[in-house]
């Protein structure tokens, strides 16, 4: 003799994203977790794409390259063992990053009786990734610091004359703003 265990199952639940809206950088794949999931805790075998489809899943991610600023909007199958099934919308709005704004301020004349340490302030911002960039030196005269925590450089003339400064702000897409003072 033998015994048959039947598990009746209920659909699954999707989980898949709907509302976001991500900052990207032109050309850049997004991939956002899609999952369903049974009401014992079990995971689906298997999520697709159905429709016409903007983005793809791969590994339980949906994956697509944004190429302009749009809103995507993709319905989501996951699918369990038995065949049991759930759908759901995925709506995601993509935003592009803006360049960072880099000012050392109108060019400047100072006076002194004997070289000493001279500290120029700068400022910079982002408005789309604020705190996410990275402040460089293009041009400075030798020996100069640069204080990003107190955003200014400082350096000690050699003697008399035209000092020039070239400062550069570049944010995780590589757009970039710069900015000179002599």
């Amino acid at each position: 003799s033998f015994r048959v265990v039947i598990d009746q199952r209920d659909a699954p639940t999707c989980f898949v994203p709907y509302g976001d809206t991500i900052l990207a950088c032109p050309g850049q794949q997004a991939c956002l977790p899609v999952y369903g999931i049974d009401v014992d805790g079990n995971p689906t075998e298997q999520c697709v794409v159905m429709g016409n489809p903007s983005g793809t899943i791969i590994d339980g991610m949906w994956c697509y390259t944004v190429t302009a600023e749009t809103t995507i909007t993709d319905q989501i199958w996951c699918f369990d063992s038995c065949g049991s099934f759930c759908n759901s919308t995925l709506k995601v709005t993509f935003k592009f990053s803006t360049p960072p704004t880099l000012s050392l301020g109108a060019d400047t004349s100072l006076f002194q009786c004997a070289p000493n340490l001279i500290c120029l302030n700068y400022s910079v911002s982002d408005d789309s990734e604020p705190d996410n960039w990275v402040e460089s030196v293009v041009f400075a005269p030798a020996g100069y610091l640069l204080d990003t925590a107190q955003n200014r450089i400082c350096f000690t003339p050699a003697g008399p004359g035209v000092y020039l400064i070239i400062l550069r702000a570049t944010d995780s897409c590589g757009l970039r703003d710069q900015d000179s003072i002599f």
